[in-house]
């Protein structure tokens, strides 16, 4: 059109280039060469800092040869820790083992490969196969027991038998075999009690590390604790079960006084998670429900709202909403006013429940 050529004379009589469609393609392919190229850099920034992160917060033990087994063992903790893929860690865990496994080098029996192995059966039992979580874990018992005795090891040993004992005590509790799960995580209490021991005799007031680390001991015991209670308390043994989870508030204040004294190191908020908090809303469930189950509903009140206002974040607390813990908080509201006749806020509470569950299935799928 004229008005086309016109508007070009224009341009071209100002004395400013004039911009051909080869001039513009060079440029616009090359402001994508170099997005494409601050892009790449970007991802390999992140792959590179994330693989000195894991090697330096879950080293792989020297005696674990071979930089294909290594790297694997890598990929295991980035899916087991950040990514949080339980199916892709278990196939990384099992490949590193084959290659493991035709090594003739490396001790079956040393504590890097039981570590693996009780790995393993996490991943197994995270995945939904618990027959076969808990088959990998009574094969391996003995070799860890057996370490548990010798005192190079025993540290390692004794922490491998917390997290078999968790794994074992949850399925025996799944398959309502609540004896086996009293049993069990009586067991992993008794390993974490001989841990806490070989901590604190070699404590050093002047680390903040060594702080910390007697701190996540007492979390184990205090997790361990919950666990047994629960167990005794699906027993109905109810008397043991409201003690066991007294200790555990009790563990909790102790553990809160501590943090005055000497705040505890967190060293990355990409992987820390408040279980202490997250114990002290389980065990006021709990009591809860005791109450309940004794018909003290009034009783059972204070307990229920206090972990609600704790699991949903509703005390000032920084940590992430519970989906797990709040459901059950919602449903045992739920269940309260249901006894009392309160149809309409029974099914209220109920419905919550339900949706915070349904968010929580759907993150893991």
């Amino acid at each position: 059109p004229a008005s086309a050529d016109s508007g070009k004379t224009e341009w071209k009589n100002s004395g400013r280039p004039e911009l051909d469609s080869k001039k513009v393609g060079h440029m616009l392919f090359i402001g994508g060469a170099v997005a494409t190229g601050i892009g790449l850099m970007g991802v390999a920034a992140y792959y590179i800092g994330t693989y000195f992160y894991l090697r330096s917060k879950w080293p792989v033990p020297e005696e674990i040869e071979g930089s294909t087994v290594r790297n694997l063992l890598y990929l295991a903790t980035y899916y087991q820790h950040l990514e949080l893929n339980h199916s892709r860690a278990l196939a990384a865990l099992k490949k590193a083992m084959e290659i493991i496994d035709r090594n003739e080098k490396t001790p079956k029996d040393s504590m890097a490969v039981l570590d693996i192995k009780v790995r393993i059966a996490e991943c197994m039992y995270s995945e939904g196969d618990k027959r076969g979580a808990e088959k990998a874990l009574k094969q391996i018992l003995p070799d860890i027991s057996k370490s548990s005795r010798c005192a190079e090891t025993a540290t390692m040993a004794e922490t491998l038998l917390y997290r078999a004992a968790v794994v074992l005590g949850s399925i025996s509790i799944d398959d309502s075999r609540f004896e086996d799960a009293v049993s069990e995580y009586g067991l992993g209490l008794q390993a974490v009690k001989r841990l806490k021991q070989h901590t604190v005799a070699k404590f050093d007031s002047k680390s903040l590390l060594e702080y910390t680390e007697i701190d996540n001991v007492n979390l184990k015991e205090a997790i361990l604790t919950a666990h047994l209670a629960e167990a005794f308390f699906a027993q109905k043994n109810i008397s043991v079960a409201e003690t066991l989870f007294q200790g555990v508030l009790a563990a909790v204040k102790q553990h809160k006084a501590h943090l005055d004294v000497a705040p505890r190191v967190v060293t990355d908020y990409r992987t820390y998670k408040d279980e202490w908090a997250c114990l002290d809303a389980q065990a006021m469930l709990f009591l809860a429900k005791i109450q309940n189950h004794l018909g003290d509903a009034e009783a059972a009140a204070p307990w229920i709202i206090s972990a609600k206002k704790l699991a949903m974040g509703k005390q000032g607390l920084e940590i992430p909403r519970c989906i797990d813990c709040t459901s059950e908080i919602l449903a045992e509201l739920g269940h309260m006013a249901e006894t009392r006749g309160d149809t309409k806020k029974a099914i209220l509470r109920y419905r919550e429940a339900y949706e915070n569950a349904m968010l929580n299935f759907r993150d893991n799928q």
